[in-house]
């Protein structure tokens, strides 16, 4: 199970560009910023579930029932923080890290003899893009066409509602960011 424990420092739509892309006034209260900027961590988040990566640099953490010699993290894995498991005694360890690399950007390798455990954490810090300026503007728009779908329908389906926007192009925006999970 992964979890993420520091989400992105700054996201790649800032709340001046996403008033602007909804056509509303900056002076708006501080209540429609709170909506916005829920918006705008939506939008991120559901893109990273499209792409199937982290989109900016996170802190995430991996759970296990036991150490395998290798442990799936996610995409784009820039440091590995820690290996922490739970001994036989219940004991919280800290697995060396001369044991741990990291392959490929997506897997822990594990070496060496490991000890029997459980609970173990992985923490790490991932991220396909190192900053909100390095973010295509293909995935901004992506994530501009969600923000602006929440924000003009609020609810999934309307009476008489006629139209959407082709999927075709929204993919379009994404396909070649987007990884292939086997």
């Amino acid at each position: 199970m992964r979890a993420v424990i520091e989400p992105p420092s700054e996201e790649a739509i800032s709340l001046l560009r996403a008033k602007r892309h909804l056509l509303i006034d900056d002076e708006a209260d501080e209540d429609v910023d709170g909506d916005i900027e829920d918006g705008i961590v939506a939008a991120r988040e559901a893109l990273e579930g499209a792409l199937h990566r982290p989109l900016l640099p996170q802190l995430c953490e991996v759970r296990a029932d036991a150490l395998r010699d290798r442990i799936r993290l996610w995409h784009d894995v820039t440091v590995l923080e820690s290996v922490i498991y739970s001994d036989a005694d219940g004991a919280d360890q800290v697995l060396p890290v001369g044991q741990c690399r990291v392959e490929g950007g997506v897997w822990l390798r594990l070496s060496g003899s490991l000890p029997v455990a459980s609970n173990v954490r992985v923490r790490f810090r991932c991220g396909a893009f190192p900053d909100p300026e390095s973010v295509p503007r293909t995935l901004v728009s992506w994530m501009l066409l969600q923000l602006g779908s929440l924000d003009q329908i609020r609810q999934t389906v309307t009476h008489g509602q006629t139209f959407d926007v082709p999927s075709s192009y929204t993919q379009g925006l994404i396909n070649r960011y987007v990884i292939e999970e086997l």
